[in-house]
């Protein structure tokens, strides 16, 4: 027996052994891919114009960078968008105050108003990259909450030297606040998935298999239970 296709008749195991050739490398494939690549200091993401034909990534060492990524729609949908722009400007403060980049007006010996203020702006530039990106606007409000917030502690303290708070200090807090934001995006995303695969499996009346990047997740359903 075989299976017939337009172009004749093809033997049922020559068949099946490509059709899981072909499914095992797209598992591969998926397995690999990744939106974000980001460490402190490095932050690539995927071109998505190129896909599914290219997997290339993007470097983005600053703020200016990110912009034109949004701009030009090498990432879309609504959280990626806010989570690429406030990833730039995370990475470019660092790459300035802790791998001393060059870039005119600001450098690690900035006082703390001169930091603050180029904070603000970086963020306030990634306004006009997509205007109708709702997450982005409001990532740039919490960011930019979270700096006026730190440098009024700070002249609120300004009589105990102890509480002073330095430029590297609200630098810091930008940067674990944004990383924050990425985990959070990927639990939620998680979150998502697994909900999803409930869902189906309620559909299907049957066991459902879900595969991420980093692991793959079983959904029981005789036991109503996920294996992870």
């Amino acid at each position: 027996p075989g299976v017939n296709n337009k172009k004749g008749f093809i033997p049922t195991t020559v068949y099946y052994c490509f059709s899981l050739l072909y499914l095992l490398l797209l598992l591969y494939h998926i397995n690999m891919l990744e939106t974000f690549k980001y460490t402190r200091g490095s932050f690539q993401l995927i071109d998505q114009t190129k896909l599914p034909l290219v997997e290339e990534y993007v470097d983005i060492t600053n703020t200016k960078l990110g912009f034109i990524a949004i701009r030009t729609m090498q990432v879309r949908g609504a959280p990626a968008i806010a989570l690429a722009g406030i990833l730039a400007v995370a990475t470019h403060l660092y790459n300035i105050f802790y791998k001393d980049m060059e870039e005119d007006g600001i450098s690690k010996d900035s006082d703390l108003q001169t930091t603050k203020d180029f904070i603000i702006e970086q963020l306030n530039s990634l306004k006009t990259s997509r205007p109708t990106a709702v997450n982005l606007f409001q990532a740039i409000e919490q960011f930019t909450q979270l700096i006026e917030t730190e440098t009024n502690n700070n002249n609120n303290d300004n009589n105990n030297e102890n509480k002073t708070i330095s430029p590297l200090d609200i630098v810091d807090s930008f940067i674990k606040e944004a990383e924050l934001m990425l985990k959070k995006d990927e639990e939620s995303n998680r979150k998502i998935g697994l909900f999803g695969m409930k869902h189906i499996s309620d559909l299907l009346n049957d066991d459902v298999v879900l595969l991420t990047r980093k692991k793959y997740y079983i959904f029981k359903k005789s036991q109503n239970l996920f294996i992870f």
